[in-house]
């Protein structure tokens, strides 16, 4: 259900969730005018969304690196990025990665748990529902910086 929201409470709350599990691994770099900025989509859907890429990040990332979630706005798009020190996406592999069942052929080995090749697939299409755009960049070899981008609305017009 696409309502007003504040995407940097749901990503505060992601990281209220992942701290308790992950302790030293994450970081959260939230600008401190962007918290008060409105998005239309649905919140448990935007959670579920930066959940799933922190998850990744620190599935991907090695034991001792910190993943990092980062907001800030640009023009009218409220973005928040999560960045990792992993072990990267090759260029000709960038936009496959948010295709259903996909997974990097030799990163499998970098993770313990078993996974379906559907996460990013999933973020991808909750996004869309919202009117929010996700994307990744990357080098390979030196990380990744995955990002969802949606819409500020002025809360006033939907009260």
């Amino acid at each position: 259900e696409n309502k007003p929201f504040k995407p940097s409470q749901a990503i505060s709350e992601v990281w209220e969730t992942l701290k308790t599990t992950y302790h030293e691994r994450i970081r959260l770099e939230l600008d401190s005018p962007n918290k008060d900025k409105y998005a239309l989509g649905d919140k448990g859907r935007y959670f579920q969304i930066i959940q799933n890429l922190c998850e990744n990040a620190i599935k991907y990332s090695p034991q001792n690196d910190k993943v990092t979630i980062k907001t800030y706005v640009s023009g009218n798009q409220f973005i928040a990025e999560v960045n990792d020190q992993g072990p990267g996406i090759p260029d000709e592999l960038k936009d496959k990665i948010f295709e259903r069942f996909f997974r990097v052929d030799q990163y499998r080995s970098l993770t313990k748990k078993p996974s379906s090749g559907l996460g990013l697939s999933i973020v991808k299409s909750l996004a869309e529902s919202m009117d929010a755009r996700v994307g990744v960049r990357s080098n390979d070899g030196n990380g990744s910086s995955f990002w969802i981008s949606i819409g500020i609305i002025e809360v006033d017009k939907f009260s």
